[in-house]
């Protein structure tokens, strides 16, 4: 029996490494042992070959290993390792482990299987080894893989994800999303609606009555709907300035119309149309004043399919090229463009095609068309909104739109411009910060995504670039920075039904 407080032996698979390149350092704080199973170097090789950040994730940890090993820091087994001097500063101690073809063997007949052996087996049989042989070490399997974790279960060896570099979300809706209610009497809507002329209006945190036990909670430009108590359907928008510690009236994405009267409350702010598109609800509102607003450099925005989170991006991204839309293209840009650089679009493209994009015939631009149509589909359809089909394309050879690969970004410095990038769910953390370290002066970045649609297999909703840039903008905010999470879906059709099919889904399991 494993003795209480005793140290650990962590078995670490490829998926764990290139979640975290930093995690055998930090695993083996303490005096831990951490073993690299056989096999696992020769993944890393296969994904440092790879186009993608998941490339950069692996150059990373194999020039961490081949540092160990310079510095004579890696045990040729754990028992070198348990009975050794050589650590880390912190204590830990970093181990290979090659099992004899025996033993593997043995492990596949005590399992019914035969034929070529598995880098899934050499990790179970690592951790079967370091439990049998070290009973006072508490040993299991450090790993990403789903599969790989429920097998380790099924043989009784413990086995978990890697919680370093994560975010502690339970689940996706734990994230945050950058809005709030609060039920407030009319007396406070009413000092609101006269603290100021046309859009100035705010209201003193200590004014909104019932709601300032949420205010500790509340971060720069988080959107709060000041909701009148007896009727729901009366209602402010505002967002929140943490320094002046009040509730400030948007600004960009609403007019202010001097014939209502004042008692209407949010029929006093009519909402925009911008580039062809209005903002259906509160948050879908929020969202286009943190877009069009030029002191915020950074929106991330989370929504499933169909809460407009591309369409509005991209509207907002040309309003503030063109200006209003129609008329000449060349005449709108050097009357309204706001950037030098114009447009520029993204997403991460390794995950959409299991091959890298250096299969894929053309240059560059036309390699990446695949990926970013979603965001081409945008702008078509808002050009087609405003009777002005060639649009895309009369930008796109002006030099006002273009692509970036993910590939390609390091030692770009990204400038003066729009930067649009979506699917970032996908990404990992290597990415965003690749990504964030790119950006310069006077540039606007938009990040979208859906955290509950993730195909990249080496990230989830507590560890992709979109979940960490949400979460910092939550720790660290400013008056740069800002979130929101998106809910109603505006897809007409056939994509109504995908909700009837997940609630189908659910009554069937029980939940």
């Amino acid at each position: 029996m494993t003795p209480q407080g005793a140290k650990h032996i962590h078995v670490v698979d490829t998926s764990s490494l290139l979640d975290n390149p930093k995690c055998l350092r930090k695993l083996g704080e303490g005096g831990n042992i951490v073993v690299i199973p056989a096999g696992v170097l020769t993944e890393l090789d296969v994904h440092a070959k790879r186009e993608g950040v998941v490339r950069l994730a692996a150059r990373e940890v194999v020039r961490e290993i081949d540092r160990l090993r310079k510095s004579c820091l890696i045990h040729s087994n754990p028992e070198a390792a348990v009975g050794g001097r050589l650590s880390y500063d912190n204590g830990g101690k970093v181990a290979w482990y090659l099992p004899p073809v025996k033993q593997v063997r043995a492990y596949q007949e005590r399992h019914f299987r035969s034929g070529p052996i598995t880098i899934d087996e050499l990790i179970l049989v690592t951790a079967t080894h370091c439990m049998e042989k070290f009973p006072e070490y508490r040993t299991g399997v450090i790993t990403e893989d789903i599969n790989l974790r429920c097998r380790a279960h099924m043989e009784q060896v413990p086995a978990e994800s890697l919680r370093i570099g994560k975010t502690e979300l339970d689940n996706p809706d734990e994230l945050y999303n950058g809005f709030c209610e609060f039920f407030v009497a009319e007396e406070s809507l009413r000092k609101f609606m006269q603290s100021g002329v046309g859009l100035e209006k705010y209201l003193d945190l200590d004014d909104v009555r019932g709601g300032a036990k949420d205010a500790p909670r509340l971060v720069w430009n988080q959107g709060v709907k000041l909701t009148h108590s007896r009727h729901n359907k009366m209602y402010v928008l505002t967002r929140f300035n943490a320094e002046k510690q009040r509730l400030e009236c948007l600004q960009h994405a609403v007019a202010f119309d001097e014939g209502k009267p004042l008692e209407v409350f949010q029929q006093c702010f009519p909402v925009k149309t911008v580039f062809g598109m209005t903002p259906g609800d509160p948050r879908q509102i929020l969202y286009m004043d943190y877009l069009l607003d030029p002191s915020i450099e950074i929106v991330a925005v989370n929504g499933k399919y169909g809460t407009g989170k591309t369409k509005l991006m991209m509207a907002a991204a040309l309003h503030q090229l063109l200006g209003s839309a129609g008329g000449d293209v060349d005449k709108r840009l050097s009357e309204h463009c706001q950037f030098a650089d114009g447009i520029r679009v993204l997403r991460p493209e390794y995950i959409a095609n299991q091959r890298d994009i250096g299969y894929l015939p053309g240059n560059i631009d036309e390699k990446m068309q695949p990926f970013v149509a979603p965001i081409y589909n945008a702008i078509d359809k808002l050009a087609q909104l405003n009777k002005d089909r060639r649009l895309r394309k009369l930008l796109e050879d002006k030099g006002m739109l273009s692509i970036l690969a993910t590939t390609f970004l390091r030692g770009l410095d990204i400038s003066d411009t729009i930067v649009c990038m979506d699917e970032t769910q996908n990404g990992d953390a290597s990415l965003a910060i690749l990504f964030t370290s790119r950006l310069g002066s006077d540039t606007k970045t938009y990040i979208g995504g859906d955290i509950t649609q993730i195909d990249n297999p080496y990230v989830d909703h507590r560890n992709n670039m979109l979940t960490l840039c949400t979460e910092a903008i939550r720790l660290r905010p400013t008056p740069e920075r800002a979130a929101i999470t998106l809910t109603e879906n505006y897809r007409k059709g056939g994509s109504r039904l995908t909700e009837d099919i997940l609630a189908v889904a659910k009554r069937a399991d029980g939940l």
